[in-house]
């Protein structure tokens, strides 16, 4: 996990280099100095109207360049988060895909998870939309969809961009609430504090609305005969059946999580579809510009759940588990929780 948190940040991480290098080289060219004594007594001086002049000419470039190198890091923080998100939710799937469920049987997801056009011995999952999905079914699919969001909370914005009508629909969340009270009882000063649970609600909401899953894997041992197997192709006995979808002892669990990381507004308007940079970054030779269509925005105008838009870029990451459940003689049924 660590070598892949390192190679996705590279890009990024030459990137800042770049911004700081700027940052410096700007400050070269200006003859600029940084006098501790003189910046005391900058806020009584009435003298050198010219530097006042070049002040204001050179803060927009100083903020954006400053703003660009917030941005970066924030990114690489991102991408850090999301990717220990698929180490969670790969951890959670190798656990909740053993476990007997009373509509999930060991070592099995809800048919309304999987998507059946796979090919063995591969299989996969499809999209699942929760709020369509009838009471108690992909459970062990919303346990890893859970793990994940959770994960992501971390970089979610504390900022309310739904409005009050949705944020009310979703307060009853169990998940969120139980983060709160996680939250009051680790830091005793902020049980009173009427702000921090209403931002911690805020990042659940998001990340409930921004992150999604999929799920994958294969059959490592092809159920051969003798394989470390419990469900074998072509076994003699006519008693044991045989599933296709029937994840195996060992066999090898993807999860790979999505996350609509949200920019800063004034870098995201700026580099977003539409805007300015758009046509300013359009490489001489006719390539397409990659920065702005890797920015996109969630238009309040078409989700009207939300009262503000957000300007975000897709993060992702991939983690693989084994399955090391077997299945056992006595099976053991665990009381379900609600997800909510």
């Amino acid at each position: 996990m660590h070598r892949a948190i390192l190679q996705a940040c590279f890009p990024w991480f030459l990137w800042l280099l770049a911004g700081f290098a700027g940052l410096w080289l700007m400050m070269r060219f200006s003859g600029a100095r940084l006098r501790l004594g003189r910046l005391r007594n900058l806020h009584g001086c009435e003298e050198g109207s010219v530097q006042t002049l070049s002040f204001v000419l050179t803060l927009p470039i100083f903020m954006m360049i400053v703003l660009f190198i917030v941005q970066v890091s924030q990114l690489m923080i991102g991408i850090t988060i999301v990717h220990y998100a698929a180490f969670a939710a790969a951890r959670a799937a190798s656990v909740w895909i053993p476990a007997q469920t009373p509509s999930e049987p060991e070592n099995r997801l809800d048919p309304i998870s999987v998507f059946e056009g796979g090919i063995y011995p591969s299989w996969m999952t499809q999209p699942v939309t929760f709020n369509e999905v009838p009471a108690g079914r992909a459970w062990k699919y919303q346990k890893v969809w859970l793990a994940a969001v959770l994960g992501c909370v971390p970089i979610a914005p504390s900022k309310s961009y739904l409005t009050a009508q949705a944020q009310q629909s979703m307060s009853s969340s169990n998940s969120t609430e139980a983060m709160v009270s996680a939250y009051k009882a680790l830091v005793p000063k902020a049980a009173n504090d009427p702000v921090i649970p209403n931002r911690l609600r805020n990042k659940v909401y998001y990340a409930f609305e921004h992150t999604w899953i999929h799920i994958d894997g294969v059959d490592y041992s092809q159920n051969a005969l003798n394989g470390p197997t419990y469900n074998p192709l072509n076994h003699p006995d006519p008693n044991v059946i045989w599933n296709q979808y029937e994840v195996g002892w060992q066999d090898p669990i993807t999860v790979q999580v999505w996350f609509r990381f949200p920019l800063l507004t004034g870098p995201g308007r700026f580099l977003s579809p539409g805007h300015f940079l758009k046509a300013q970054l359009a490489p001489s030779d006719g390539t397409p510009d990659k920065v702005s269509q890797r920015i996109q925005i969630w238009d309040k105008n078409s989700h009207p759940r939300y009262a503000e838009s957000v300007y975000w870029t897709q993060v992702t990451a991939t983690a693989t588990f084994a399955n090391e459940g077997l299945k056992s003689v006595i099976p053991y049924i665990p009381k379900q929780d609600p997800i909510n």
